[in-house]
């Protein structure tokens, strides 16, 4: 309630993450889609980082970016994996992107 919210003030942070657990009926809920909407516009007004977690479909991700969420974490965007895969995924990712001009 309201101490908790009085942390936003007392220390200090950069980002804050949406728990995965309003993920899980989001957007199709009106009520976790407000929720998200209200924590993104909270985290806009102290101009934290905003990351997402739990995003499992495509529909959860276009709508997190409607609401200008800036970062995402989940199972649609990446599975988790060890380090050797996540080293080549990231070097075969790099090499296909164009140099800037």
């Amino acid at each position: 309630g309201y101490a908790a919210l009085g942390y936003l003030k007392t220390f200090p942070f950069n980002g804050l993450k949406i728990d995965r657990s309003w993920m899980k009926d989001f957007p199709e809920s009106q009520q976790a889609q407000s929720v998200v909407a209200g924590i993104i516009a909270l985290a806009r007004a102290f101009a934290l980082t905003i990351t997402a977690e739990g995003i499992e479909t495509e529909a959860q991700l276009n709508q997190l970016k409607q609401l200008s969420c800036e970062e995402g974490q989940g199972y649609f965007l990446g599975r988790p994996m060890p380090l050797a895969a996540f080293s080549t995924l990231l070097e075969r990712t790099t090499q296909n992107q164009a140099e800037p001009v």
